[in-house]
This record gives C-alpha cells, structure tokens and sequence, in this order.
C-alpha cells in the first residue's frame, strides 16, 4: 500500500495562491520530509521550492527515458481521497514554516478535521530526523 501525500507551497502573491504538488508513494515524514528539507534547502522563494520537488525522480541512477517523477502537479489536497499526509510550506519571516497535517483513526473525516502541526524549518528538520531513527 503506497503512503500518499501533496505538498502545498503557499505563494506571496495573490494570483497564485499555492501550488500542490501530489506524491503516490513514500509521502511519509521520513521520506517525504527529507525530499521537503532538501527543495527548502538554499531556496529563497516558493517558486524554487516547488521547481526543486518537481525535478525529483526515482530513477536518477538510470538513462533519462527511464526517469520517473515523484511530485506530479494536482488541483489541491482535497482533490484526493486517499491522502495519509499534506505538508504545507509557507515563506515565513525567519526562513520557511512546514504544516504537517495528517489522517486521523476517522478514514472518512474531512480534511479540516485532520490534526495539524506547525512546524519552523529547524523543527520540521528535527521531526524528520527523528521519524528516520524510528523507521
């Protein structure tokens, strides 16, 4: 069973507000996280953020015919029904902050009832790390 998640990058402009960006597999915090830490990684704009989650593939190791991408542009996080995670990363006065909401036990429950932690970028940082310890 794939782990599937969107990644919503909010922008600093009314016209277009965020980007979601869908992930079918691994969208866990130790995974999904590590790809989020990395795309914020040196980025001083939310256009950098989402360039740098859409240029991630499966296959690096492979001819570029065979290159898979792992964040595929979506309508929005309620698009899909099927959703174990959303992360919403916002530009924030010190750096970047990160929303991690995640499904409840309520399979059924609707997105805006999801608990939801706000993270900075440190503490995002942290959380992932520990999320890999424990894997």
């Amino acid at each position: 069973m794939s782990t599937r998640s969107v990644t919503v990058v909010k922008m600093v402009y009314d016209c277009a507000p965020e980007i979601a960006l869908y992930r079918h597999c691994d969208g866990y915090p130790s995974v999904a996280g590590a790809a989020i830490l990395e795309a914020l990684d040196g980025a001083t704009c939310p256009e950098q953020v989402a360039g740098k989650l859409l240029s991630m593939t499966y296959d690096s190791q492979r001819p570029m015919d065979r290159l898979r991408a792992i964040y595929h542009p979506t309508e929005s996080a309620e698009a899909h029904g099927d959703l174990e995670y959303v992360y919403t990363i916002a530009p924030h006065e010190l750096g970047w902050s990160v929303t991690v909401t995640e499904r409840g036990d309520e399979w059924e429950a609707p997105l805006s009832a999801w608990p939801k932690q706000e993270y900075t970028a440190a503490t995002f940082a942290a959380m992932v790390r520990a999320a890999q310890e424990d894997r």
